[in-house]
């Protein structure tokens, strides 16, 4: 397994458990607190360094040994990892073991949604940091965020201002090709005209 797909198969895990039906089983609920953490740390790793995503996670050594690697992203400005370091190296273990090559439907629609995401807020960083103005909104295409209080708003927090391409390795095949055109899509000037393209093409994944 690469990390791209331990990373897509993580989205398909806290996908499953968001949709769960109140009262929330504890399994369920434990499951989804752990893998939104580790999504949260594997996006931001993917986008911090050029072809992260096809890189076997096989490659990345024993868990322990990445807890050093690792550490300073388990400490954020508002959230702290609660989990121990034997207990974030178990779980690295179980992940690189369970991971399945072939995404499943679901997998893949829940990773297309959450890269666009990605996308839409590294594009809008960058055009903030090039100097232009967030017309009196927040600049990670806010009201969509806050309409979808699930957890792809923390997700999509954690990733930094990386350059497109690596986002777009998040996914592959035919995916990737749509997350090119709506790069394309999102090249334009001005917050409110990007915002509007970007739901339009969420309308479009979600229906």
């Amino acid at each position: 397994a690469t990390l791209g797909e331990l990373w897509r198969g993580l989205v398909e895990v806290v996908a499953d458990a968001a949709q769960a039906r109140e009262p929330v089983p504890r399994v369920v609920s434990a499951s989804y607190k752990v893998s939104i953490g580790y999504l949260q740390l594997f996006t931001s790793l993917l986008l911090s360094q050029d072809g992260l995503a096809s890189t076997p996670a096989a490659l990345l050594g024993a868990p322990e040994q990445l807890l050093p690697v690792l550490e300073p992203s388990l400490v954020g400005a508002v959230q702290v990892c609660a989990g121990s370091p034997k207990q974030i190296a178990a779980g690295l273990a179980a992940l690189r073991s369970g991971v399945r090559g072939e995404p499943s439907p679901e997998q893949a629609e829940a990773a297309m949604v959450v890269a666009g995401a990605l996308l839409f807020g590294v594009v809008t960083r960058r055009a903030l940091l090039d100097g232009e103005r967030d017309e009196g909104e927040l600049s990670l295409g806010s009201r969509w965020l806050q309409e979808h209080p699930g957890p792809w708003f923390r997700v999509v927090l954690s990733g930094p201002c990386a350059p497109v391409s690596r986002v777009l390795d998040l996914v592959s095949g035919g995916q990737r090709a749509e997350l090119e055109r709506l790069a394309e899509q999102l090249a334009v000037r001005g917050h409110r005209d990007r915002e509007v393209r970007f739901r339009g093409w969420l309308e479009v994944q979600e229906a």
